[in-house]
């Protein structure tokens, strides 16, 4: 198993948009300012999100904290998402890795797909409960039917691996293809390996290449490798499953012909895939339009 590191990087959820709301709209701010206080869910976790970001607002992640716990007991799947990213990083609260994943399991119950990935990876690495792979595979599965990448990556990798499911490479190219029409760069070079030596797919090098291209595009540093070194006719090697460009696989091969790229130790919690650790969401676009409606 990769061991995680807490890091931060802008991950934002598959079904949420980013909104724009900058200081030059301060009516618009206010309306939601008036909006949050007079109780409305969705304006209070848009109110967290402008608080958190320091869109129009001056940063403040107590503030933010504050607006996503009054949306998130209300039932506010996005700012339970949030709530839950607020605890895991200690911003503007102190960190509980135990209430983070408390809150993302909230979120997860109503379908945040970012919420359930989050989850699933408590669950991989055991923080915050118990560790349990195979608990963490249910959540990926939910995540990815969402359509949330890096939860189709991950479930790839643990189908590629035996790590809380049957190994079964089929399954393991199933969610990394999904992944990788995305995409995602991981997803890219782990599916052309699978390509490359014939595991769970027809063994077809001029796959393999355009999915190591595709990655390769991306400056993924696994896949150029890859590309310098495939020419006709291709390695039969294959290669454990990477879950960053920085991944070394910690797993012990299973078959006698499986080797590992150079490569060096994972970054993996929050970072590149993962939001553990991630910076929150807003609001989903309806909100904001309830909310210029009703301001008007």
């Amino acid at each position: 198993m990769l061991k995680s590191r807490t890091t931060k990087r802008l991950l934002l959820a598959a079904s949420l948009s980013l909104l724009t709301l900058s200081a030059s709209h301060a009516a618009d701010i206010e309306a939601v300012q008036q909006l949050a206080e007079a109780g409305d869910s969705k304006a209070q976790a848009l109110l967290g999100y402008f608080y958190y970001s320091g869109e129009g607002v001056s940063q403040d992640y107590q503030q933010a904290v504050q607006w996503y716990r009054r949306a998130a007991e209300q039932g506010n799947r996005d700012a339970q998402y949030n709530l839950g990213v607020a605890y895991a990083l200690g911003e503007g609260i102190d960190q509980d890795l135990s209430a983070a994943a408390n809150w993302y399991r909230r979120a997860a119950e109503q379908n945040h797909a970012a919420a359930a990935f989050s989850l699933g990876l408590a669950y991989l690495y055991g923080e915050g409960v118990s560790q349990d792979p195979q608990v963490a595979a249910n959540w990926f599965q939910r995540s990815g039917d969402l359509g949330y990448a890096p939860a189709q990556l991950h479930l790839g990798s643990l189908y590629h691996t035996g790590e809380g499911v049957e190994q079964d490479h089929s399954q393991a190219a199933s969610w990394y293809e999904k992944a990788a029409e995305q995409g995602d760069a991981m997803a890219q070079y782990n599916l052309g390996n699978l390509y490359r030596s014939g595991r769970g797919v027809t063994k077809d090098n001029a796959i393999a290449r355009r999915w190591f291209k595709a990655a390769a595009e991306q400056e993924n540093p696994l896949a150029i490798a890859e590309l310098e070194t495939l020419s006709p006719p291709a390695a039969t090697a294959s290669v454990t499953p990477a879950l960053s460009a920085d991944a070394s696989s910690q797993a012990t091969a299973t078959d006698a012909d499986v080797t590992s790229p150079p490569s060096t130790e994972a970054e993996m919690t929050a970072a590149e895939a993962e939001p553990l650790a991630a910076s929150p969401v807003p609001a989903d676009a309806e909100s904001e339009t309830e909310i210029e409606s009703r301001s008007t």
